[in-house]
């Protein structure tokens, strides 16, 4: 028998989303594409615990998006590192919303909507990790 523990925080009220827009040039060429990951691989070693990003890449369809569960008034110091990496003429749009509508935004959730329960909240398997997450998603026999 093996027994896990995990450290939980509460859920933010709020979290920041955000998606990477590019130049024309980087979505469609192999060099901008690998420009992008390379910055993000440099960023994801010194990322802060707060912020978790989203490699999508599927038939030629290219995109960057991530979630920043922080304060919101350290999130511009925790992003321009990044920032600065990313190719010339690249931009980084944010929408705030509520952490269970950012789940399903994600995809997290695939029937319904997601609900606090009535009962039973202490036993839910939601919560936040206390570590960057860099989540890739390649298809390769597409």
């Amino acid at each position: 028998m093996t027994k896990f523990f995990f450290k939980t925080y509460p859920v933010p009220q709020n979290v920041i989303n955000f998606d990477l827009g590019f130049p024309e040039s980087v979505p469609t060429t192999v060099e901008g594409k690998v420009d992008v990951i390379l910055a993000l691989q440099k960023y994801g070693l010194h990322a802060p615990k707060e912020i978790g990003l989203q490699i999508f890449y599927l038939n030629g369809m290219f995109s960057v998006s991530g979630m920043y569960f922080g304060d919101a008034s350290k999130y511009k110091q925790a992003i321009q590192p990044l920032e600065k990496l990313l190719p010339q003429g690249s931009n980084i749009n944010t929408t705030t919303l509520g952490y269970l509508q950012t789940l399903e935004k994600a995809g997290l959730v695939t029937t319904g909507t997601l609900q606090v329960p009535v009962v039973g909240y202490n036993e839910s398997e939601a919560f936040v990790s206390c570590a960057p997450a860099i989540t890739v998603f390649l298809c390769l026999s597409c």
